[in-house]
């Protein structure tokens, strides 16, 4: 691939509280799994109530952000 970079982010599935989210990097701080007044600029997603919808939507999410360029994506968990 010549003159295009390919970007590579780690995203990760965890269950808190009865719940899957998605997040990428690091895990976040507890606060992060929240519904409600978590901090924007932490990468998370969620709170799916499966993990099989958690993956769906992750997977429906970087297909968005990678329309119109190269990327590629990890999705790994548990």
């Amino acid at each position: 691939m010549t003159g295009k970079m390919q970007a590579k982010k780690s995203w990760q599935l965890a269950e808190q509280h009865g719940l899957w989210w998605a997040y990428e990097g690091d895990l976040p701080p507890p606060e992060a799994f929240q519904t409600h007044g978590r901090p924007r600029h932490v990468p998370i997603l969620g709170p799916y109530p499966s993990r099989k919808i958690a993956e769906a939507l992750l997977r429906r999410h970087l297909a968005r952000i990678i329309h119109g360029g190269v990327g590629f994506w990890e999705v790994s968990g548990d």
